[in-house]
């Protein structure tokens, strides 16, 4: 045959074919990878560990830093390269209850600069030792994220930061008082052009012009859709701008700021604003009309302010408005009748001045009504009831009269908070045995006619936190079903009724109270042994008629006097009142003095002598009499095996 003739393919069997391929691959399993890919690397483990070193972890959040593959590890998201982009380590428990738990302490190590891929950091809600944020932050060239809210950092905000050109997200705020952080000069944060969201709130800017401030953020950070400066001591702010950038701003809060007293116009300008925050702000006189002009406006904040009058007519353009806060203003007349934010029209009737308007149940989207401490008066409407989406109704601290019946109740069925204290005149006329659609987390009803029956609807409410009764007009005694009731109760105030019986022995069923306040009624009876194992820090049990001792242990003794006082019955620490005996004698009076105690002390010793002395001079005389009958048997006498005889106890 030919050698140099063409020779035909060399067909491998199919077994060999498929064995060669799983050789080729199964490797690529058998190695630890993560889910997204190569597993990191040397590098970048080793960066890791040396950042865990420089932390304490009381509670074991890094636990799982441990193996080859940083991938793995909680908090750590790779790419497809293996390279590490995301470190999330914010602290998830920071409002745990009763305590929270998870904090990081300690310092950042710089050997995070590693993560060269880097692009997203969050920090927030630890406890880092107060110290200032690394200037070294500054050096992460692809950081879109940088998140170190209430971290634990003190001192200047560094200027490095302005050397994060691809940064989107920035949140540095740190409510407390006084402020932990703060801004030597604000320069840096002009160089930031690509954030969209920045929260700066609690940082202490007093020390920068406020002018400064916002024309540097107008001018610069121009695709900003989220701008927080409230708490940020801010004063003076610019009435206007020469030119207004803010086109994509959709949120702006600058409450807890002294900004007033008008609001400027180039806020009422920012047409793509969805919510507007101006709690406390230091605003006065009407409302302003521009308002009108935003159109995209979902919830505005005007809380805490000096407003007064009524809300200008060209607000009912707000067809998009679902939360709205005037609460602690002057408002002292009629929310007018064009109000209409679901885009429904009312042609009613104006009502009297000062009155809550019946046309209230067209505004199909409001999800909070919070008209606490202003001037209205009258009924509650009955069209509150049709406001499905409602799940705050707060209107405390009004003139209000009428009732408030289920009528005005029945169809909110997402209702969370319920307050309608201090309106003096207003008559909870709810039946006993209504089943209220809702289940509210805040009830309030003190300072209104509730009483004289406790509310026994209440009991189906098992999500509720915060109890109100107060000055209610109760002269009931408390149910048996109440003790027992298990919702997960923080706060009780049952103050200033006509309450009488006892306090239960069961109110330890509720485990979660730190509030009571149970003052100026008629209780009698002791106080429950059982609430020396209940966490309450806030105690009121004074001017009732409790008796006995003050229970020994948990943190009953811990409180002041004042907690208990007007109880003339009661005895014992932290009381000035001596109980009868050395150990306290819970059903006794109290005795007057220290003298009276001593004398009744040796007075009965004297007499248990002569009692002694007596019954042995007895014992003595009919001693031949017992043995006598313990011989003949004719006594009562007991067998080896301990039952007596003669028929007396087989």
């Amino acid at each position: 045959m030919d050698s140099s003739a063409p020779q035909p393919p060399v067909l491998l069997p199919r077994r060999l074919l498929i064995s060669v391929v799983l050789i080729l691959i199964l490797p690529l399993h058998a190695a630890p990878t993560s889910a997204s890919g190569l597993r990191c690397t040397d590098t970048e483990r080793n960066s890791l560990l040396r950042f865990k070193a420089g932390l304490r972890d009381p509670d074991g959040r890094l636990s799982s830093w441990t193996g080859l593959d940083c991938c793995l590890w909680s908090g750590v998201t790779c790419d497809l390269t293996g390279a590490v982009v995301k470190l999330d380590l914010k602290n998830p428990h920071f409002l745990a209850d009763p305590e929270p738990y998870g904090f990081l302490n300690g310092k950042l190590d710089a050997s995070l600069l590693k993560l060269e891929s880097l692009a997203y950091l969050d920090l927030s809600h630890n406890k880092l030792d107060d110290v200032p944020i690394p200037a070294w932050l500054g050096s992460f060239r692809h950081l879109e994220y940088l998140d170190l809210c209430e971290a634990g950092f003190a001192g200047a905000v560094p200027p490095q930061l302005s050397n994060l050109s691809t940064l989107r997200h920035l949140d540095i705020s740190y409510l407390d008082d006084p402020p932990r952080l703060h801004v030597e000069s604000f320069n840096w944060i002009s160089r930031l052009s690509s954030l969209r969201f920045l929260s700066m709130s609690g940082v202490n800017l007093s020390g920068i012009d406020s002018t400064e401030v916002i024309q540097t953020l107008n001018d610069n950070l121009t695709s900003l859709a989220d701008l927080r400066l409230d708490s940020c001591g801010l004063s003076g702010i610019p009435q206007f701008l020469p030119s207004l950038n803010f086109t994509s701003l959709k949120k702006l809060d600058l409450s807890w700021n002294n900004v007033g007293p008008i609001v400027p116009p180039w806020i009422l300008n920012i047409t793509s604003l969805e919510t507007l925050g101006l709690v406390s702000s230091g605003f006065h006189g009407l409302l302003p009309s521009g308002l009108s002009e935003l159109p995209n406006l979902e919830t505005l904040l005007l809380s805490d302010n000096n407003f007064s009058g009524t809300l200008p007519r060209s607000i009912g353009k707000l067809c998009k408005l679902d939360t709205l806060y005037l609460e602690f203003n002057n408002l002292n007349s009629e929310l007018p009748q064009f109000l209409d934010l679901s885009s429904n029209s009312s042609h009613e009737p104006q009502q009297n001045p000062g009155h809550l308007p019946r046309w209230l149940e067209d505004l199909k989207n409001l999800k909070y009504l919070e008209l606490e401490s202003n001037m209205f008066t009258g009924g509650l409407p009955l069209g509150i009831g049709k406001m499905t989406k409602l799940m705050h109704i707060l209107v405390s601290d009004n003139q209000l009269t009428g009732e408030l019946s289920e009528a005005h109740l029945t169809g909110l069925k997402d209702l969370i908070t319920l307050e309608v204290n201090d309106n003096r005149a207003l008559a909870v006329t709810l039946r006993p045995d209504w089943t209220p659609p809702f289940q509210v987390e805040r009830l309030g009803l003190g300072g209104c006619r509730v009483g004289p029956r406790f509310p026994t609807w209440i009991k189906n409410q098992v999500h509720l936190e915060n109890l109100d009764l107060s000055n209610a007009g109760i002269s009931d005694t408390i149910p048996a079903w109440f003790w027992g009731f298990s919702p997960p109760l923080s706060e009780i105030s049952l103050s200033s009724n006509l309450i009488t019986g006892t306090i239960s022995e069961k109110i330890s069923s509720f485990k979660s109270l730190t509030s009571l306040n149970l003052s100026t009624n008629r209780f009698s009876g002791r106080i429950p042994l059982s609430m020396t194992t209940m966490p309450i820090t806030l105690l009121d049990l004074s001017n009732n008629n409790l008796s006995g001792q003050v229970p020994l242990g948990g943190g009953m003794t811990a409180f002041n006097t004042t907690a208990f006082e007007g109880n003339p019955l009661l005895c014992g620490p932290p009381t000035n009142v001596n109980c009868p005996r050395d150990h306290g004698d819970r059903d006794g009076a109290p005795c007057r003095n220290g003298m009276t105690r001593n004398a009744s002390f040796y007075l009965g010793a004297a007499a248990g002598a002569a009692v002694g002395i007596l019954v042995a001079l007895l014992i003595w005389s009919y001693r031949g009499r017992f043995r006598q009958q313990e011989v003949e048997g004719k006594s009562m006498a007991f067998s080896s095996d301990g039952q007596m005889k003669d028929g007396r106890l087989k």
